[in-house]
């Protein structure tokens, strides 16, 4: 998805001063600056534990336009930045998506409410089944997620957030009712692994060789013991 045309584009690094961990990105905006920091997943986590006042960001390259700061993004995180155990990156630049996007505090409140829409999951569904039709984004999004460093570096990120007994006490409770993760979803499963999805990703998921139900062991051993 590509923004209105916006009179800066740059990439930037923010950093938590706390840990000296990283995040690179690309943004585009009528302000250079305009107080934005990222919105990967890492990164907002730790701007929620240690507080916007402990990041700060730098730009690195100002580019002319949408596409060459994609193009600028996907050079530098790449996969060998990925491996770094700073980077609070989980995937390889340059395939866009809502991170770099300048949006009013009212636009994204109102996306907070539509995203419990039926309207809003079609689009969304639309958008991403576009994406995996491009054999270069599938092929790039499989080797981030099933790349081995990717794995590794998931597991030991994992295992230092759930060390935190408050942040353990904050998941139970957030789990309740239609808080659950699973609330409204269903399972899929492609060979020894299986997922959880949203109902309106299946037909993507399908296309690309996932089943509908759980782990195909754990269904033949159900068959056998039955």
């Amino acid at each position: 998805m590509q923004p209105g045309k916006k009179k800066f584009y740059f990439i930037y690094k923010t950093t938590c001063h706390v840990t000296s961990r990283f995040y690179i990105g690309m943004h585009a905006s009528d302000v250079v600056d305009d107080g934005y920091l990222g919105s990967g997943k890492i990164l907002k986590r730790s701007i929620r534990k240690h507080g916007k006042e402990k990041h700060s960001r730098i730009i690195l390259h100002f580019e002319e336009s949408f596409e060459l700061l994609k193009k600028r993004e996907k050079e530098l995180v790449n996969e060998g930045m990925l491996d770094d155990p700073l980077c609070m990156n989980i995937k390889i630049g340059g395939d866009g998506g809502w991170d770099f996007i300048n949006l009013s505090r009212e636009i994204l409140d109102g996306m907070k409410s539509r995203k419990k829409t039926d309207e809003y999951r079609s689009k969304i569904s639309a958008i991403t089944k576009s994406k995996f039709e491009d054999p270069g984004y599938r092929d790039r999004f499989y080797l981030t997620v099933k790349s081995e460093a990717y794995k590794q570096k998931r597991s030991i990120q994992m295992k230092a957030i759930f060390k935190d007994p408050s942040y353990r006490k904050k998941i139970s409770e957030g789990k309740v009712g239609e808080k659950n993760p699973a609330f409204g979803k269903i399972w899929v499963y492609q060979e020894k692994v299986s997922k959880l999805i949203d109902p309106l990703d299946f037909e993507i998921m399908q296309s690309n060789g996932w089943i509908k139900g759980r782990n195909y062991e754990r269904q033949r051993n159900s068959s056998v013991g039955s």
